[in-house]
């Protein structure tokens, strides 16, 4: 009876060893797929930083609210910008060394590859992006087909019009003739203020288009185009180039002014309710779709992990950013008007 009391406390020593072995093994796995499915740790930066880029891509999703969708991986180097009226988002991501650009169509949710190597566009339009050539002041810039993703070449004002010029400035009443033809004018703050001047057909004919530099104009200032439109009569539109923390915000509030879009959420404007439970980990605001949707993301300094800073310094230094993705996140339809935020 003693022997067998002995062996059988012996056998349970034993299962109860090799089921702690197990659980012991077994944890990381637990812990990975529990985390990468979205069952603990979804706003944890530690996990997130040694996990969500080593994940299945299909679980990226699993890890956030079902009214946030994922539409960039934060497992990708990416730029993002919101076309004017929401209806397009310019992507520009890096994926093992190598970069792509693409648009991303919020109404019809197609992805429109560009077909071009460039670093960085600016919107003029919904439908219309620019890019100035590596050598604008004598080449000019480019101008993208947001729906076809395809670029076109168009030149500068001088290389268009060689006589127009005299003492290294263009011929004012030559330039306004040539505005005067233009079908639209755009004006964009970025790289020595150009105007490009655009006619319908500039897809078959950029010859009939152009890109003139606020220095071609003898004066003043960087608003020397400008002046001169206004003086002339000229109709043109303004495109504002943002900078990089010019898409990141703290709040936007909604086109038809009755929704304020803020980092921990979506609120009424009139009684500053929350409706919507925003993303944790410092995501900012890059602005509204024109369907009823918030696009959320985060800039490149943050949210931090580990911060770094010397001894009687004030500031600090970012040592380990964990980068976070792109995120669409839908206003409830009750909120809604029947086009969708207008």
């Amino acid at each position: 009876m003693e022997a067998k009391i002995i062996n059988s406390s012996k056998q349970r020593n034993t299962r109860t060893w090799i089921g702690c072995l197990v659980l012991l093994l077994a944890a990381p796995f637990l812990l990975y797929f529990g985390y990468c499915w979205g069952l603990w740790g979804q706003h944890s930066l530690l996990l997130q930083y040694y996990f969500q880029c080593k994940c299945l891509v299909a679980s990226e999703q699993a890890r956030y609210p079902k009214d946030a969708e994922v539409i960039v991986s934060a497992c990708k180097s990416w730029t993002v910008e919101i076309s004017p009226t929401g209806s397009t988002l310019y992507v520009r991501e890096k994926v093992f060394g190598r970069f792509s650009n693409y648009l991303l169509n919020f109404q019809s949710n197609e992805i429109i590859p560009i077909k071009s190597n460039a670093t960085h566009f600016d919107f003029l339009t919904d439908e219309l992006l620019f890019r100035t050539d590596k050598d604008y002041i004598q080449n000019g810039g480019y101008v993208l087909d947001a729906d076809t993703g395809i670029e076109y070449s168009i030149k500068t004002f001088r290389e268009i019009q060689p006589n127009a010029y005299v003492n290294n400035y263009a011929n004012t009443d030559l330039l306004v003739t040539a505005f005067r033809e233009a079908d639209q004018i755009i004006l964009l703050d970025a790289a020595s203020y150009p105007a490009i001047s655009l006619s319908a057909d500039f897809r078959e004919h950029p010859e009939h288009s152009f890109v003139i530099y606020f220095h071609d104009i003898e004066g003043a200032g960087v608003n020397r185009i400008e002046q001169l439109l206004q003086q002339n009569n000229i109709y043109y539109a303004y495109a504002p180039s943002p900078s990089i923390w010019d898409s990141y915000h703290r709040e936007v509030v909604s086109p038809d002014g009755k929704l304020i879009a803020k980092t921990d959420g979506i609120y009424l404007a009139e009684t500053n309710q929350r409706i919507v439970e925003g993303i944790p980990n410092r995501v900012l605001v890059n602005g509204w779709t024109n369907n009823g949707y918030v696009i959320y993301s985060s800039t490149y300094l943050g949210p931090c992990l580990f911060r770094f800073s010397l001894p009687m310094m004030d500031d600090s230094s970012c040592v380990i950013v964990v980068p976070q993705p792109v995120l669409k996140l839908k206003v409830p339809d009750e909120y809604l008007s029947p086009n969708g935020i207008q």
